[in-house]
C-alpha cells in the first residue's frame, strides 16, 4: 500500500497474502474470495483507500523486440506490427492488448519493442476492482517498469548483454538485456533457468537478480557466471527485502 500525500511517496505496506482462486495467468477465479482476503488487509489500515494499480507477468504475456518496414507515416506503425508477428506467432491478436516503443528508425526500417497482454488479464482486474470498491488507475508488466527504472539510470547495470533474474519460489521471471534495452523476456521454473541461459544466452555478461535468495539458483549459476545482486543508485537499502520492496512498488509510482 503506498501514500501519495500531496506528492511525497510513503509505501505504508507490503505483504505477500496466500489465497486460492489465482491461475497460472494471476486472473481471479472467485472475486468474493478474493476480495475479501484483500479487505481484511486493508481494513488494518487507518487509511482512506480509493485507488488500485496492479503489476503483472507470466508466461501469457509477451514481449518481442521485431523489426518493420519504414513507411514514414508513424500511424502505419501498429498495423504492421500486427502483420509482422501474426506471421510467426500461433494467436488471434485481437485477444491481446498491444503496446509498442520505437527503438530504433532508419531509412528503410524501425526496430520496437512490443507488449502483447491478453485482454483477458485486464478485465479480470477491472472486475476485482470493482469487488474492492476501488479505481483501476494503473497495469504494468514487471519488465515494463525495469525498463523504465533503466532509463531513469535507476538501476545499476552496463552496457552489455544482461540478465535480470526476479526470483520467486518456484518460477522467475527472467530478462534479457542488451545496450540497456529488454529484448526479451520470459516466465521459467527455477530448475530450467540454468539450462535456458546456457542455451540461449551463453554469452550473457552479467547476471542481476532480486527477490527470493534461492540457494540453489544462485549457486549453480554462480560457478559458470557471474552473478550480483541488483543495485539501486543512490539508494540505502539495508536488506534484500527493502531491495525487493521497492521493485515491487515502484511501478505504482513511475
Amino acid at each position: 500500500m503506498i501514500e501519495n500525500y500531496f506528492g511525497k511517496i510513503k509505501v505504508k505496506l507490503t505483504k505477500i497474502l496466500d489465497c486460492e482462486y489465482i491461475t497460472d495467468m494471476n486472473t481471479v477465479t472467485n472475486f468474493d474470495q478474493v476480495s475479501k482476503v484483500i479487505k481484511n488487509e486493508m481494513s488494518t489500515m487507518k487509511l482512506l483507500l480509493n485507488k488500485v494499480s496492479y503489476t503483472v507477468q507470466n508466461k501469457y504475456i509477451i514481449n518481442r523486440n521485431i523489426e518493420i518496414i519504414n513507411t514514414n507515416h508513424r500511424q502505419d506503425i501498429l498495423g504492421l506490427i500486427k502483420y509482422e508477428l501474426i506471421q510467426y506467432m500461433p494467436i488471434d491478436i485481437e485477444e491481446y492488448i498491444i503496446k509498442y516503443k520505437v527503438l530504433e528508425v532508419f531509412p528503410e526500417k524501425i526496430n520496437a519493442q512490443v507488449i502483447l497482454m491478453p485482454k483477458t488479464i485486464k478485465n479480470n482486474y477491472k472486475e476485482l476492482s470493482k469487488y474492492l470498491k476501488l479505481k483501476p488507475i494503473k497495469l504494468g508488466v514487471n519488465f515494463n517498469i525495469l525498463q523504465n527504472l533503466i532509463e531513469k539510470d535507476i538501476l545499476d547495470i552496463n552496457n552489455e548483454l544482461n540478465i535480470i533474474l526476479d526470483i520467486k519460489k518456484d518460477r522467475s521471471n527472467l530478462n534479457i538485456i542488451k545496450n540497456k534495452s529488454i529484448i526479451r523476456s520470459h516466465t521459467i521454473n527455477n530448475e530450467d533457468i540454468f539450462g535456458f541461459i546456457s542455451k540461449n544466452v551463453s554469452d550473457v555478461n552479467n547476471i542481476y537478480y532480486y527477490g527470493i535468495e534461492t540457494k540453489n539458483v544462485i549457486n549453480i549459476l554462480n560457478e559458470n557466471y557471474k552473478i550480483e545482486k541488483l543495485n539501486i543508485n543512490n539508494s540505502d537499502f539495508q536488506t534484500q527485502g527493502d531491495l525487493n520492496r521497492f521493485i515491487s512498488n515502484v511501478g505504482l509510482i513511475y
